[in-house]
C-alpha cells in the first residue's frame, strides 16, 4: 500500500521548487511614467486607455493630468503597447500601437480637430528628458499644437531683459521632423515673464498672443504650448497652455 504521508510532502516540495524556478525566469514588470495633455479643440473631455487600463479619465480641453500634485501616471510597458483615446461619449479617436522605454517619462499630447471618417485626433508622444534645473533657473520648452496657425516664434520678456525662447520659427508639432530637437528643454532664469507668440508676415514679426504674466518657477520644468484655432471662438481661440512637469 502506498504511503501517502511520505508521498504528499515530496510532491509539495517538488511543486514549490519548480514554481520558484519559474518565478525567477519570468521578467519583472516594466514601468514608465506618462502624462497626458488635451489640446484638441472641439473634442471635449478625453480619456486615455493604456494597455487596456484607463490611466486618465475625462481630461478637459486645455488641461493636463495633474492629480494630487503629480502630472504623471505609472504605466506597465510591454514589447508593444496599445494606446486608445476616447471622447466622453465613448467614441475612439486614437487607436495605435507604440513602444516606450521602461523607466522613462513621456508626455502624450492629444491635439488637432476631429477629421476624417471615422473621426480621428492626432497625438505625439514626447520624451521628457529634463535636465535638473540649476539654482535660480527653470527648464522650459515650447510646442506648437494649433492646427491652423503658421510657424511661430516665442519671446520672453522681463522688465530688464528679453529672451527668444524658440530660435527659428516652430512649425506645427505634427509636421516636426526632428522630435528630439522639439522635445528639448532650455534653461532660463526662474521668474515671471511676459510671453509673446509671434508670426512672420511680410518679413516682419506680428504678435498673435501677448500674455502679460507667466510664472516659470525656480527649479521647475515647464512646457508652454500653443493651442486653439486662429479663427476659433472661446474656449477654442488661440491660447497659451502651460504644463509643469
Amino acid at each position: 500500500m502506498t504511503n501517502w504521508k511520505t508521498l504528499l510532502p515530496a510532491v509539495l516540495t517538488t511543486f514549490v521548487f519548480v514554481s520558484c524556478e519559474e518565478d525567477k525566469s519570468r521578467p519583472a514588470t516594466q514601468q514608465a511614467l506618462l502624462m497626458a495633455v488635451n489640446a484638441a479643440p472641439q473634442a471635449g473631455p478625453v480619456s486615455v486607455v493604456y494597455n487596456d487600463r484607463r490611466r486618465v479619465n475625462k481630461l478637459a480641453y486645455g488641461s493636463y493630468s495633474n492629480r494630487y500634485g503629480s502630472a504623471y501616471r505609472s504605466v506597465t510597458t510591454q514589447d508593444t503597447d496599445d494606446l486608445m483615446v476616447e471622447t466622453a461619449d465613448g467614441k475612439v479617436v486614437i487607436a495605435d500601437s507604440l513602444r516606450i522605454e521602461h523607466g522613462k517619462k513621456y508626455s502624450l499630447f492629444i491635439y488637432d480637430t476631429l477629421r476624417g471618417s471615422p473621426s480621428r485626433l492626432n497625438y505625439t508622444l514626447v520624451p521628457d528628458n529634463i535636465p535638473a534645473p540649476a539654482a535660480g533657473s527653470a527648464q522650459v520648452r515650447f510646442l506648437h499644437l494649433s492646427a491652423d496657425a503658421a510657424p511661430v516664434v516665442v519671446d520672453l520678456f522681463t522688465e530688464k531683459d528679453s529672451i527668444r525662447l524658440t530660435g527659428a520659427a516652430v512649425p506645427y508639432l505634427a509636421s516636426q521632423r526632428n522630435l528630439a530637437a522639439a522635445a528639448a528643454f532650455r534653461a532660463v532664469k526662474g521668474g515671471v515673464y511676459q510671453v509673446k507668440v509671434k508670426q512672420w508676415r511680410n518679413e516682419s514679426l506680428e504678435t498673435l498672443l501677448d500674455i502679460p504674466r507667466v510664472k516659470l518657477s525656480e527649479r521647475g520644468a515647464f512646457t508652454l504650448y500653443l493651442q486653439g484655432l486662429t479663427k476659433g471662438q472661446p474656449p477654442y481661440a488661440l491660447a497659451l497652455g502651460q504644463v509643469r512637469h
